[in-house]
């Protein structure tokens, strides 16, 4: 949850090398598709994220940090994409 606005920033970085760019972006993008297609949308608004983000939420109780690292990454990615 604290790196993922580190990695955006970096990325919106004018001065960055694009192969740097280009596989960091790539990275957040991966792994906000897997949150993605793992949030059962069935339940909202308690759509909650499994700690690996690859798999749905199966747990009878939430983790706060996974919570916040979903947000996190969520927000960092539209940041990103609003920002190009």
């Amino acid at each position: 949850m604290v790196l993922i606005p580190y990695v955006v920033n970096y990325i919106l970085d004018k001065d960055i090398m694009a192969h740097e760019k280009d596989q960091l972006r790539e990275l957040l993008l991966s792994n906000g598709e897997a949150l993605s297609e793992n949030l059962d949308r069935r339940l909202y608004p308690q759509m909650y994220a499994n700690y690996y983000w690859g798999a749905a939420f199966t747990d009878s109780v939430a983790s706060m940090g996974a919570q916040t690292s979903g947000a996190s990454l969520m927000e960092g990615i539209a940041r990103m994409i609003l920002s190009e």
